[in-house]
């Protein structure tokens, strides 16, 4: 899990690009975000490798690419991340965002520097993209001032761009991991999905009301977005913590931006019969809220007392 960027700072761009629009050779793009003046020279933000084409996903224009693709500042820039996304359809669904090149989450900061008081990337950092799917690449300069956002569709290891854009159903199966919170159990109703166990939001929100690290959960119907309230009593709509029914359901990537203040958090979560489903640890973490896993016992364990 890794923040995304400030509410409203990736508006709708126009982006000027270094290529025609029909379909050509892998070649190198170079995107400026800018509606310049007829007769005004490009000034690009970030540069694409192995182009081939041009398509349009959950109706974004976004380049195809194939598989390795570098994605690079070319100007000194606040904000440079790739994110992947998955498709839902008329939406896409947020992935987690990608360390650039030689980066360790720990090392995050040390692709800043600081330049006449603004900390900024410094030209040449680069993502290398290995993996097929769709992917979001930002480069902005400080808020006001705008900058470049460009959608990537990377084909490789047979999945086409065709494929890719297609609505990402998967199979869930209900998990029968067992789960103590503050060290009673609980009973969720959890999917195992690709390996991972993913959780209810409400159901997660509705066990740890009450304690310490209660939160609240809001939907905005308008930005079709979720909210967290973090240090408030959750407000119950109904259905919380009810028993499933064990059986396998398909799940549809959510597409829903996640908030926790003006922050947008980009977190795997999925849609199951019209509830968002998230990874435990990725919500927990969010949340400030301990969770572990006692190998002796199979068992989950969530602390929220603390």
């Amino acid at each position: 899990m890794k923040k995304r960027s400030m509410r409203g700072l990736a508006a709708a761009l126009v982006l000027t690009m270094a290529l025609p629009v029909t379909a050509f050779g892998a070649e190198t793009v170079q995107v400026d975000g800018y509606d310049r003046m007829e007769g005004e020279a490009a000034e690009y933000q970030l540069s694409i490798s192995n182009v081939t084409g041009k398509t349009t996903v959950a109706g974004k224009e976004a380049y195809v690419c194939q598989a390795p693709v570098k994605v690079s500042a070319v100007d000194q820039l606040q904000t440079f991340e790739v994110t992947k996304y998955l498709s839902a359809g008329n939406a896409l669904a947020a992935q987690g965002v990608m360390l650039p090149d030689g980066y360790t989450q720990e090392s995050w900061d040390a692709l800043y520097f600081d330049s006449e008081g603004e900390a900024v990337v410094k030209v040449g950092t680069t993502y290398t993209i290995k993996e097929p799917g769709i992917y979001r690449a930002l480069g902005m300069y400080p808020a006001i001032a705008g900058g470049a956002e460009v959608y990537l569709v990377v084909e490789g290891n047979g999945q086409t761009a065709a494929s890719l854009t297609k609505p990402q159903y998967t199979t869930a199966t209900p998990s029968t991991a067992k789960v103590l919170v503050n060290g009673k159990e609980v009973a969720f109703d959890a999917y195992t999905i690709g390996g991972n166990t993913y959780f209810k939001l409400r159901d997660v929100a509705a066990a740890v009301n009450g304690t310490a690290k209660s939160f609240n959960v809001t939907w905005d119907a308008k930005a079709k977005a979720i909210s967290l309230q973090g240090g408030t009593a959750y407000v119950a709509v109904g259905g919380e913590l009810a028993a499933g029914d064990g059986t396998t359901k398909q799940a549809l990537p959510s597409a829903a931006p996640v908030y926790r203040g003006w922050m947008e958090y980009a977190m795997p979560a999925y849609t199951i019969n019209g509830s968002t489903y998230f990874k435990l640890r990725d919500l927990c973490s969010l949340m400030d809220i301990a969770v572990g896993w006692d190998d002796a016992t199979k068992t989950i364990t969530v602390d929220s007392t603390k």
